[in-house]
């Protein structure tokens, strides 16, 4: 009897032992898991913060070709009192030929501006007359607004730029066309002949011209911008006499 209460209380503590034994095994890997887990969230947190603080700085120059209010223009050296060179007038026309065909698509860059420069608004039935580069900014903002939501496929053309060294000023004949919100109407006219679907459109494309005179100070910056409209029925007359205009 002694010996079957003896090999059954061993067998008791050998169960107790194994039982023990796999408790803390486990206990062990739950232990590793949950410092496994914690190092990874670290490790992960680390390279977030690392992703984060390699953005790159305020100051950096920018190389997105839309962002034309970061451009740094150099100006040929002179001073706002004095009278402009040929070289600052060429200078303000290679730029606004770059800049002025994505006017309805960039930032336009206002550095080229003075401060208290004065806007003239001619092309409207009622002129208007603006001052300081903040105000003309809101107004170009309100027209290239008001182009995007009238024109589709619109593009701007440069026709002639003009040099006029006893006025100051560089004179711009534009012109603006585009695809008018009808212009689906062709479409739907031509649906059954698709051959006439291009001339259906073509009935409904829009043309706006006009004339922008810029005139630059002696320090290379624009100071006064002015635009005045031109019929396309008076297209080329009006154009020859804008251009000559002595102001």
């Amino acid at each position: 009897m002694s010996i079957v209460f003896f090999s059954s209380n061993r067998s008791y503590i050998i169960c107790r032992h194994l039982f023990t034994l796999i408790v803390r095994q486990n206990s062990n890997r739950l232990l590793s898991n949950l410092a496994y887990t914690s190092i990874q969230r670290k490790v992960n947190h680390h390279n977030k913060r690392s992703i984060t603080l390699n953005a790159p700085p305020i100051n950096e120059k920018q190389t997105s070709s839309t962002r034309n209010d970061k451009i740094s223009f150099q100006f040929p050296p002179g001073k706002p009192n004095d009278k402009p060179t040929f070289e600052h007038l060429h200078y303000i026309e290679k730029q606004l030929k770059q800049i002025l065909p994505e006017f309805c698509k960039r930032m336009h860059p206002y550095a080229l501006y003075t401060a208290d420069m004065i806007f003239e608004n001619y092309y409207q039935d009622t002129p208007k007359i603006i001052k300081g580069v903040g105000s003309y900014a809101l107004s170009l903002f309100w027209i290239r607004l008001k182009l995007n939501f009238k024109l589709m496929n619109l593009t701007i053309h440069l026709l002639k730029t003009t040099i006029d060294e006893e006025s100051n000023c560089v004179k711009i004949r534009w012109r603006i066309s585009g695809l008018t919100n009808k212009s689906f109407v062709g479409i739907l006219k031509g649906w059954k002949q698709p051959k006439d679907v291009a001339g259906n459109i073509r009935d409904y494309v829009e043309y706006i011209d006009g004339l922008s005179t810029f005139y630059v100070r002696g320090d290379g910056r624009i100071y006064n911008h002015r635009v005045d409209r031109v019929t396309i029925s008076e297209n080329d007359e009006s154009a020859k006499k804008l251009l000559n205009k002595k102001n």
